[in-house]
């Protein structure tokens, strides 16, 4: 059995006293070297303690601003609002709610979404139509 640590980061090494090689002359066993390789989560990107991940948001919420629901790394469910005006690759901060650290049962990372625009690929005549009554028109010129 090997215990791996909380927070142990790709690239930690873990020794295991004893519980490598027969020693050549009958000596003492060596020791046992494993070395830590964190699988990628298809969500979160980690960056020592703290976790980013993209945060897709139609144009029209970015211009408007609104409520956002996120979700954590452990499946949590958070609410935060989203500036008016907000641009694309924003960053919006989540305080403590990254990656556990090392030597702390109470101190977390930072978890991060960057704002990606998603805008419409196709419009209708009606969408067209309102999109042209409004351009050159205040923030719109």
């Amino acid at each position: 059995d090997i215990h791996i640590p909380k927070n142990a980061q790709d690239g930690t090494q873990l020794v295991m006293r004893g519980q490598g090689g027969d020693a050549p002359n009958g000596g003492v066993n060596g020791d046992l070297l494993v070395v830590v390789r964190e699988i990628k989560h298809n969500k979160f990107i980690r960056q020592g303690n703290d976790l980013y991940f993209q945060l897709d948001v139609p144009i029209l919420d970015a211009l408007l601003g609104g409520n956002v629901i996120v979700e954590t790394i452990d499946g949590k469910q958070l609410t935060t609002k989203l500036p008016q005006g907000v641009s694309d690759g924003f960053k919006i901060r989540f305080s403590g709610k990254g990656m556990p650290y090392q030597d702390s049962n109470s101190k977390h990372g930072d978890m991060y979404g960057v704002v990606n625009l998603k805008l419409p690929t196709k419009l209708d005549e009606n969408e067209i139509n309102v999109l042209k009554s409004l351009k050159g028109k205040g923030n719109f010129k």
